[in-house]
């Protein structure tokens, strides 16, 4: 456990694709979405809502070439 959490402070967008960056690059071992962004949401102090952030996903994927990511 962490003595004190790091507070994000970006948008959910910006985490959302620093976690996804993680999951598929696999930096962090095959760990499971579901759980990659639960431990994430633990250490950012970040409340994910699990229902949206598949859908969030989607988007990133499906986004124009032109449009980068921060993360």
């Amino acid at each position: 456990m962490l003595a004190k959490r790091l507070k994000w402070l970006g948008t959910y967008i910006e985490l959302v694709e620093l976690v996804y960056a993680l999951y598929v690059s696999e930096v962090l071992g095959n760990i499971p979405m579901k759980e990659l962004f639960s431990v994430l949401g633990e250490v950012f102090d970040f409340d994910f809502d699990t229902k949206n952030f598949s859908r969030t996903f989607t988007d990133i994927k499906t986004r124009a070439i032109s449009d980068r990511t921060k993360f």
